[in-house]
């Protein structure tokens, strides 16, 4: 270990510089360069044996305190509360879904008044981070949570005034590509802001993120594991992409609601997030198609059997029938009241759903004919540098891709948490030597 920090960090004898040696001496005398499997590194408790990350028990409790007296307040000073803020984006960097959480705190800080009022949505996302933050030092987080990897499963969602659809499909692990649909009500398609009603509540952005919330739970539906699982999403609204991409927004109330919705959700089943990518409106025909069938037009005629109308315009390989997932009423009203602007109780977003078997009909078999696209062997949990997939990728078009188009997008907007190109093994690095050297540089002789 220390060779190879003097590999990075030569010491004097070798640069000739007059500072000390990299290496401390004093902290390796304390025993901070005991070999161990925990460290705590930067306020986090790392372990290198079980891979996880946590929050000090003393320091979860500390943040915990803080949150406590802060709500019995009706006001804060905007120093203190910044100050505050400051410990929860720390505490958001080992908490999967934690970011999900500060829309009304950047809201708060935006206004810039000299006190910060304490209103019942603030009180109610503190709690929620005291919460979290006590859950992360009983439990710690898995690496295979925040570092990105290639998805697993990809869906497309589209969302317009009438209602919302999309598709999911596979990524690096098989799935049966399905689709679902969901039609808003009443007073969501009245409320929504248009030149003919400029006095709405509801933007097309928000009902695009509802839309990217309904794909996560109709995933949830289909009863299969989430933990650790990597997820990306399709969206033709760019709005709703930054937003779930940052998990928070300084802009619209209804959209933090939808985001705390989402995280909630992601950290209850330990995935590792919902990763966004936009795609242009003209290759998302597939969402398209599902989302603007309630209203007369060319896509009108597929309402009445959606499967049987993707088995024929999307013909899926090895003669494969694209199935329907019809959400339970109870979650499609949980996003119905985000869009109201009402807050969910926590418990009701960190439980477990119930598995449900709303699958609907599978439609008719396709009388298509399509040439087959060659797949190989899957492999699971690809390393970050390998092609996306093995096998055949749902374009957002219906076509099937082996290493086209998805995987250059999705490669070219990961997250920044990818691995670095420094070899795993400290061994690789060149070993400089500590042996003195003659300095021919005439200007630093002269010093």
């Amino acid at each position: 270990m220390l060779h190879g920090i003097h590999a990075i960090f030569p010491p004097p004898a070798v640069t000739g510089h007059c500072g000390h040696d990299p290496i401390s001496e004093a902290k390796l005398a304390k025993g901070e360069g005991t070999w161990e499997h925990k460290k705590e590194i930067l306020g986090w408790c790392f372990d290198g044996e079980a891979h996880t990350i946590s929050l000090p028990v003393d320091k979860s409790k500390a943040i915990a305190a803080l949150i406590s007296a802060t709500v019995k307040k009706k006001c804060i000073p905007l120093r203190k509360f910044q100050q505050l803020g400051g410990k929860l984006q720390h505490a958001s960097f080992g908490i999967p879904g934690g970011r999900s959480l500060f829309t009304p705190i950047d809201m708060a800080i935006k206004k810039g008044d000299e006190y910060v009022q304490l209103t019942p949505w603030l009180i109610q996302t503190l709690v929620d981070w005291r919460f979290l933050v006590l859950a992360v030092a009983k439990r710690p987080t898995s690496i295979f949570q925040l570092v990105s990897r290639p998805p697993h499963y990809i869906s497309y969602t589209d969302a317009c005034g009438l209602g919302a659809g999309g598709v999911w499909c596979s990524g690096t692990s098989s799935l049966h590509p399905f689709l679902w649909q969901v039609e808003w009500p009443a007073d969501i398609q009245s409320n929504l802001i248009t030149s003919k009603n400029p006095l709405g509540s509801i933007t097309i952005n928000d009902l695009e993120l509802a839309g990217c919330l309904l794909g996560l739970i109709a995933l949830e539906g289909q009863n299969i594991p989430l933990r650790h699982i990597h997820l990306a999403t399709f969206c033709d609204n760019m709005s709703a992409v930054v937003w779930s991409y940052k998990m928070r927004n300084s802009v619209s109330p209804i959209a933090g609601h939808l985001l705390r919705a989402i995280g909630l959700r992601i950290h209850a089943q330990s995935a590792s997030g919902l990763v966004p990518h936009h795609i242009a409106g003209e290759n998302n025909i597939m969402a398209d198609v599902i989302s603007r069938a309630f209203k007369t037009g060319k896509f009108f005629t597929a309402q009445s059997s959606l499967p049987n109308y993707f088995n024929s315009t999307f013909p899926l390989e090895q003669k494969a029938l694209w199935h329907e997932y019809h959400i339970p009423i109870a979650h499609v009203s949980s996003v119905i009241a985000c869009l109201r602007g009402q807050r969910l109780p926590l418990e009701s977003l960190l439980a477990r759903p119930q598995k449900d078997k709303s699958i609907g009909g599978t439609g008719l078999a396709s009388l298509a004919s399509r040439a087959p696209t060659p797949s190989s062997t899957q492999t699971q949990c690809l390393p970050s540098n390998v092609m996306l997939s093995q096998q055949h990728l749902l374009l957002g078009s219906g076509q099937a891709d082996l290493d086209g188009d998805i995987r250059s997008v999705l490669e070219g907007s990961r997250m920044p948490s990818r691995q670095s190109a420094r070899p795993l093994n400290w061994l690789a690095n060149p070993v400089q030597s500590t042996a003195p050297t003659k300095n021919t540089n005439s200007s630093l002789n002269a010093r």
